[in-house]
């Protein structure tokens, strides 16, 4: 049996996907402390992005609740957001300390 999301299931796992792709995005723009803030606009906007994909895209309205359309899921977007930017940043990091010795 198939199990049918609700309205603010889709959001939810819409803006988990969103997170985990702008924390590859501010990973791979914001590359130093100097341009982290690069890092930060990228997660602000998919954020906003979010909010219109869900609007017009995913057909998602709450009338009566407009605040739910923009708390929910803002938790796991931000938590997913800085975990893969600061994975992506370690492991470049990492990585780029060793090279290979010829």
């Amino acid at each position: 049996m198939w199990y049918v999301l609700k309205d603010l299931d889709k959001l939810f796992w819409l803006r988990a996907l969103l997170g985990i792709i702008s924390g590859l995005a501010s990973g791979l723009i914001a590359t130093s402390i100097e341009v982290s803030w690069r890092g930060a606009l990228i997660a602000l906007l998919m954020y906003f992005i979010s909010y219109y994909l869900a609007r017009y895209i995913l057909r998602i309205d709450f009338a009566s609740k407009k605040t739910k359309l923009f708390t929910t899921g803002i938790g796991s977007f931000i938590a997913l957001w800085l975990f893969i930017w600061i994975i992506f940043h370690t492991l470049s990091q990492t990585l780029s300390l060793y090279q290979p010795i010829v």
